[in-house]
């Protein structure tokens, strides 16, 4: 690794995220929906000492809080394979789109269960349908109670 490379970071969350650097002294604060860069080898160090921050909840990346805007890596850390076209699993406005679009409640619970666990991604599904001005009444009523978050304001 080159020494002094930044790697572009994503907080995928609508809170602060903050962590102890590994490889100097102090802490890394992320505002909300923010992008910042750090050095590569702290992104690496943080990725080997199992942050789940970046390693998400099986330590293979899926469900992250933050995204290593780094395609090699990832590889490397082995969140995603070009060999067999595996991809990090994260929960993106075009994922919640794909969610949204499905046609049967039945199919839309299902993609809503699978890919939408922590409570960032449940946070950020329900501000996606807030800002998509979803109008089903079945996919709210859902989404709510698996979210536990409401969507609109009660009078």
């Amino acid at each position: 690794m080159a020494e002094n490379t930044k790697v572009k970071l994503k907080n995928l969350t609508s809170w602060i995220l903050t962590f102890r650097r590994i490889n100097a002294v102090g802490d890394v604060v992320m505002p909300p929906n923010s992008i910042i860069t750090l050095d590569e080898d702290e992104v690496m160090a943080q990725i080997y000492n199992g942050n789940k921050l970046f390693v998400g909840d099986d330590g293979k990346g899926s469900h992250a809080r933050i995204f290593v805007d780094n395609e090699d890596l990832r590889v490397n850390a082995e969140f995603e394979s070009k060999d067999t076209g595996k991809t990090q699993e994260i929960l993106t406005d075009k994922v919640l789109k794909e969610i949204f679009a499905e046609k049967t409640l039945a199919k839309f619970k299902e993609a809503v269960k699978s890919k939408v666990k922590t409570q960032a991604e449940k946070s950020k599904a329900v501000e996606f349908a807030k800002r998509s001005k979803i109008n089903d009444h079945d996919k709210i009523e859902f989404l709510e109670k698996y979210t536990g978050f409401k969507l609109a304001s009660s009078k």
